[in-house]
């Protein structure tokens, strides 16, 4: 099979209504009108996955800083072998539950709220910069031009996870040629992206990750995402707004890097099955979100390090009501 052999996605339902040529879809203009509902229906859908899966990350969060509000319970395994149990997600939440009431499951949810949305956005201005200075301005690349690559997939107008109106065809199909240099060109451009987004938006996450700590010792010092953003500029300085950031980004940067290989090799070996693809994805993506676990989990650890709050003490100097 001949190098680079793939995939490319284009906007299926412009190539049927306008009957316009597979090599190159001009990017349409959205009225003002129509592009504010959009957006006003992808946060609204995005606040509302947001806040009903926040619980669980809450109670994962106290685990993953190590606090364990019930001791380990006798069990067995499935082979009847004795074990110690721990508390499972849901003695998590229960516990929650009965400190704070129902309102406490969703502490930290504004903050968390910030991220997601600002990541989408911090991404999407990343991306239009990266292709009208590395597309346009050096490459010389016409900005009307909607074929994308597997790679550089999303245009500017559309949510980063909105990939409904997509589809995958083989590349002979639209006569766009993917070798491993462009491979290689898109899967920088992503790092940087996906760079950026979270540079811009992890002193939120720091915030939100606290304010979720802070439940061990019943504090409220980051229950204001301004407040706290104060609070740690005052205590550990701007630095602290970034602690954890490093292994974060190392898990995602690999994350990214292993889960376009594994596309870019599956579409260099079989371009006739397209919808294989996003099984490949996904497979890779959940391969490589449990091999570099270890890394998020010691982000979210020194993110809450240094913090003036139970978790982070001694527990001769802790006094935890929870």
């Amino acid at each position: 099979m001949p190098e680079g052999d793939g995939f490319v996605r284009i906007t299926e339902t412009r190539v049927r209504s306008e009957g316009l040529p597979l090599h190159a879809t001009p990017a349409g203009k959205k009225e003002v009108g129509e592009q504010v509902v959009e957006e006003v229906r992808m946060i609204v859908k995005t606040a509302v996955f947001t806040a009903a899966v926040h619980p669980f990350n809450y109670a994962q969060v106290l685990m993953q800083i190590g606090y364990e509000p019930y001791p380990p319970v006798l069990g067995k395994t499935f082979f009847g072998k004795p074990v110690l149990k721990l508390p499972s997600v849901f003695d998590y939440l229960d516990h929650i539950r009965k400190q704070t009431g129902w309102k406490g499951l969703f502490q930290g949810l504004a903050p968390t709220l910030a991220v997601t949305i600002g990541t989408i956005y911090a991404y999407r201005g990343t991306q239009r910069l990266i292709k009208y200075i590395y597309d346009e301005k050096y490459l010389g690349r016409p900005a009307s031009v909607e074929v994308k690559r597997f790679g550089f997939l999303e245009s500017a107008e559309s949510d980063r996870n909105a990939m409904s109106n997509l589809r995958f065809v083989p590349r002979e199909v639209v006569g766009v040629t993917y070798t491993s240099s462009q491979f290689a060109e898109d899967l920088v451009k992503e790092i940087t992206i996906v760079s950026v987004a979270m540079a811009v938006t992890w002193p939120l996450q720091v915030v939100a990750f606290r304010s979720m700590a802070q439940f061990v010792g019943g504090e409220h010092i980051y229950d204001s995402v301004v407040g706290a953003l104060q609070e740690v500029i005052n205590t550990e300085g701007v630095a602290g707004l970034y602690k954890g950031l490093f292994p974060m980004w190392y898990s995602y940067v690999s994350i990214t890097g292993v889960m376009y290989v594994a596309v870019f090799s599956y579409a260099s070996y079989n371009n006739v099955n397209p919808y294989n693809l996003k099984l490949v994805t996904a497979v890779a993506g959940a391969i490589a979100n449990s091999f570099f676990y270890p890394l998020k989990l010691a982000a979210r650890v020194f993110a809450v390090s240094g913090g003036q709050f139970c978790i982070t003490l001694l527990p001769s100097r802790c006094s935890s009501p929870t």
